[in-house]
């Protein structure tokens, strides 16, 4: 069977690769091995499907809801070989002053890889537990596995995107709430200034009144003038208002909700009845 290794082994040594002898014979041990690795994963009720994956198109195994990679190539052996006479002229390798090449050298071996979501690759290799057609179950349950660490990596990570966002709305309500606590408490500052100086020019205008008074004459508009300067005091002293109207001033709340509220719902208003 061909693979990665052996066809970037023809392209290093620039020249089509010879096809071996034993290769069929590893290509009927390769499907024969899917064979056997696709009728188990069925006979657990497993669906055998294949899916876009990043630039190119790979075949899994759907268990529990997780799509699990897998795939199996031949194992090959980098070995250096020196270049020849014809390769040791190549402009490259002059200006390089390149000796030697990798070659891949086949095994004849097969290497077994299981992939999903949320972990890395895991490689099996028949060099080191021995043929896979013996290891039918135990490459299932990896796989199995994979699965298990798929669904928590997913769910810790789902978690996480839950505190993010519990976070995010915690600050948000905080920010409102500070936002809200500067405002009234600018509007209580602004209402007692308001206040003084209404006290303050309610003084003034007595002592105006007292002064015209003393006019041996006084003149229709004087009162006229008093009036209105009592009217426009009346109506920045906030405390010749209503008291529900002095309520909805200084305490409380404004009636436009914020983001969060219409999100997460509205406090509980006081009740205030007059």
């Amino acid at each position: 069977m061909e693979t990665q290794e052996n066809t970037s082994a023809e392209k290093v040594a620039g020249r089509p690769r010879k096809k071996r002898d034993d290769e069929p014979a590893v290509d009927q041990r390769a499907l024969r091995i899917n064979e056997l690795f696709e009728q188990a994963a069925a006979g657990r009720g497993y669906k055998k499907e294949t899916r876009k994956f990043r630039k190119w198109y790979a075949r899994g195994l759907v268990i529990r809801g997780e799509f699990i990679r897998w795939r199996m190539i031949e194992r090959s052996r980098i070995r250096k070989q020196p270049l020849t006479k014809e390769e040791l002229a190549e402009p490259y390798n002059v200006v390089t002053r390149r000796k030697w090449k990798a070659a891949y050298i086949p095994t004849s071996t097969l290497v077994f890889f299981i992939d999903a979501d949320y972990q890395s690759e895991s490689r099996f290799e028949e060099l080191k537990g021995g043929p896979f057609e013996g290891r039918i179950g135990e490459l299932l349950a990896a796989c199995e596995g994979a699965a298990s660490l798929a669904i928590a990596a997913r769910n810790k990570a789902a978690e996480r995107s839950r505190r993010r966002a519990e976070r995010a709305a915690q600050a948000l309500r905080m920010d409102i709430l500070a936002d809200r606590e500067e405002a009234r408490w600018s509007k209580f500052r602004a209402e007692a200034n308001a206040w003084r100086e209404a006290t303050i020019l309610r003084e003034f205008l007595d002592g105006v009144a007292r002064k015209m008074g003393e006019l041996a004459e006084r003149p229709r508009r004087v009162d006229i003038w008093l009036d209105w300067a009592k009217s426009r005091i009346d109506f920045h002293d906030p405390m010749t208002r209503e008291a529900h109207a002095l309520f909805t001033t200084l305490i409380a709340k404004p009636r436009l909700l914020s983001d969060y509220e219409l999100e997460f719902g509205e406090e509980e208003d006081c009740d205030f009845d007059v």
